[in-house]
């Protein structure tokens, strides 16, 4: 396991020497190259250590201060090692990138594919939860639902009784005998249910939708506000919108 290691560290050995046959010409560049070095250095004994995430991120702080492009090959090998091939990939990719005239563009291109094909499938997103106006939408769009579940079942019982009372009273129902008073005062309580019913569900689900709709609109939901409002008619409901 140590010789694999050493085999691995091949590249740094020459960087070490790179830096030891650079003069420092101006002191903001050797002072630029004395950090580098402490990276480097810090990266390679983090290596050494099988810490290959840390000594990746040790050998890119290097590279952005010495522009050295065998530290991002270095970097690429610690991430490949720490078993994290898409950051090692993207590294890859940065070096093809900012190094086009590099003699091992080939043979970098065919690593980069390798350490694609082994990164781990990306996870499905969660979806987004849902923010104050889809909570609003779901609770106003439930109410749509049951109160036209209500209206319907109100309708279809009222019609009955209308019906039966019909045959027995005549369309009239002036030769209703008083015993069906009662059923006389149940169909009437069950068609005004449904009048109130029936325009209450299509506001609320006029509402519930538009307020899921804002919601699920991406940046525009954040800008656009919605309130109930006293409105026209007998429901007496609006849905006031501002942008």
């Amino acid at each position: 396991m140590r010789s694999n290691l050493t085999l691995s560290l091949v590249a740094l050995l020459h960087v070490t020497c790179a830096w030891s046959l650079t003069p420092g010409a101006a002191e903001a560049q050797a002072s630029d190259d004395d950090r580098a070095r402490s990276h480097f250095q810090a990266a390679t004994s983090y290596f050494e250590q099988r810490r290959f995430s840390e000594a990746a991120e040790q050998f890119l702080e290097s590279y952005r201060l010495s522009n050295r492009r065998e530290l991002l090959l270095n970097a690429a090998t610690a991430y490949e090692r720490a078993e994290e091939h898409a950051r090692a990939a993207d590294v890859l990719e940065r070096y093809l990138g900012e190094h086009p005239d590099a003699p091992d563009r080939a043979t970098i291109q065919t690593r980069l594919e390798q350490d694609r094909a082994r990164a781990p499938a990306a996870e499905p997103s969660e979806p987004a939860a849902l923010g104050d106006l889809g909570v609003a939408g779901v609770v106003l769009t439930g109410v749509g639902v049951l109160s036209g579940i209500g209206a319907i079942v109100t309708g279809v019982v009222a019609v009955s009784v209308h019906d039966s009372l019909a045959e027995r009273c005549g369309s009239d129902g002036a030769a209703c005998p008083p015993g069906y008073q009662s059923d006389v005062d149940l169909g009437q309580g069950l068609a005004v249910a449904t009048d109130v019913l029936l325009p209450v569900s299509i506001a609320a689900l006029g509402a519930g939708l538009t307020l899921l709709a804002l919601d699920l609109t991406d940046g525009d939901a954040d800008e656009a506000s919605a309130a109930l409002a006293p409105g026209p008619g007998e429901v007496g409901v609006a849905l006031r919108l501002r942008w």
